[in-house]
C-alpha cells in the first residue's frame, strides 16, 4: 500500500465517523465534570483551547462547545456546560473521531 493510498483511506475513515451535532448532543454523555468556575468563564475556555464554536442559550444557563471536521462539518467532540449552583456541570461527549482532542484542566 502506497503513503497515499494509506492516506486516503484513514482521512476516509475520519470524514465517515463525524456526526451532526443533534446526533452528538442525542448521544450518551461519556463523562460529567464540575467546576467551581462559572458555566460563561468555562465555556468560552473551552472554545479557545479547541478553536470550535459556541452557542449560548437560555441567557447563560447553559452553552454548547463543540468542534466540527473542517473537510465533512461532522461533529467529533462537544461540551455542554451547565449553570450549576455557584459553579457549572460539563458534560462531555467525544465521537473519538480525533485522538487528543480534549479540554484542558486549566478551563475547570
Amino acid at each position: 500500500m502506497t503513503r497515499s493510498t494509506a492516506l486516503s483511506l484513514v482521512v476516509s475513515l475520519l470524514l465517515c465517523a463525524c456526526s451532526s451535532i443533534d446526533e452528538q448532543l442525542e448521544a450518551p454523555v461519556d463523562e460529567v465534570l464540575r467546576s467551581e468556575k462559572p458555566a460563561g468563564e468555562v465555556a468560552y475556555c473551552l472554545l479557545e483551547y479547541n478553536t470550535g464554536t459556541l452557542e449560548e442559550y437560555n441567557d447563560g444557563a447553559y452553552y454548547i462547545v463543540w468542534w466540527e471536521n473542517p473537510y465533512t462539518g461532522g461533529v467529533g467532540l462537544s461540551f455542554v456546560v451547565w449553570r450549576e449552583n455557584a459553579g457549572s456541570r460539563i458534560e462531555v461527549r467525544n465521537s473519538g473521531v480525533v485522538p487528543g482532542l480534549y479540554y484542558s484542566d486549566a478551563c475547570l
